[in-house]
């Protein structure tokens, strides 16, 4: 599982806390002095972000700190294409040479959908959030797909030697008798299925604390080769069967993709 720049703004106000386990960090906006230091600043502080949410965000933050990041603001295409266009005329870059650096400091286009709504899934699967794929998202430029939920099962059941696992297991083709997943889903333009992951995240066997589940996908995942403008990302909660409880409590999907404007 790879890691993913972040495409949260490096100009907008005030600072970004993001959680980590047993404390916290905080990132303060650059302040800008000039030209240079202005665009050097915010692809630092864009690289800084990066190493700091892809990890404490998905993984450690609470709901409050998804929701306060994820409303702050997330890079559009008029920002990437402000910040290229001040690489090609204040400083003489070439084109190609504008793309790497923005590609290398993660400024990429982002968008997100999220929410906090409990819901309980018994015996079946229900979707749980959409994302909608810009027309502007062209196949080919995503750089990255990250997906976050808190859930948990019902928290009994009759296989005491599985209780608190959830690893994968091959072999039995199940989550150590685990049976409430959630399923991703990638969706065209027109609403039909083109790549559906099962399994794609699972709660931990018989636990009724609140686990945090994180998933970052990167190019060359089929995931990533099926996603299409116009189209939709799907995440849903499944249980298999009436007796298992799938407790979803929030999620998250950001989708980065290059779209210079």
């Amino acid at each position: 599982m790879g890691s993913v720049s972040s495409c949260y703004k490096g100009r907008a106000a005030g600072r970004v806390r993001a959680a980590k386990a047993g404390s916290s960090s905080q990132i303060r906006e650059p302040s800008p002095s000039s030209s240079s230091s202005s665009l050097s600043s915010t692809i630092d502080y864009g690289q800084t972000l990066s190493r700091t949410l892809s990890k404490s965000i998905l993984e450690h933050a609470s709901d409050e700190e998804i929701r306060r990041v994820l409303s702050s603001g997330l890079i559009t295409p008029g920002d990437v294409a402000s910040v290229r266009t001040e690489l090609l005329d204040a400083f003489n870059i070439p084109p190609d040479v504008a793309s790497t650096i923005l590609d290398q400091a993660g400024h990429w286009t982002a968008v997100s959908a999220v929410s906090s709504e409990s819901m309980k899934v018994t015996g079946c699967t229900r979707p749980y959030l959409t994302l909608q794929i810009p027309a502007c998202c062209a196949s080919g430029s995503v750089k990255a797909l990250a997906v976050r939920c808190v859930a948990h099962d019902e928290g009994s059941s009759s296989y005491p030697e599985n209780k608190g696992t959830y690893q994968y297991n091959i072999i039995a083709a199940q989550y150590h008798n685990s049976w409430t997943t959630f399923e991703l889903t990638v969706r065209d333009a027109d609403g039909q299925s083109v790549r559906t992951v099962q399994r794609f995240m699972s709660n931990m066997h018989a636990n009724s604390d609140w686990q945090t589940h994180a998933v970052t996908l990167v190019p060359g995942d089929e995931v990533i080769n099926a996603i299409a403008s116009g189209g939709s990302i799907v995440l849903e909660a499944s249980s298999e069967f009436s007796f298992w409880e799938n407790n979803v409590r929030s999620a998250a999907i950001v989708l980065f993709y290059d779209k210079a404007g």
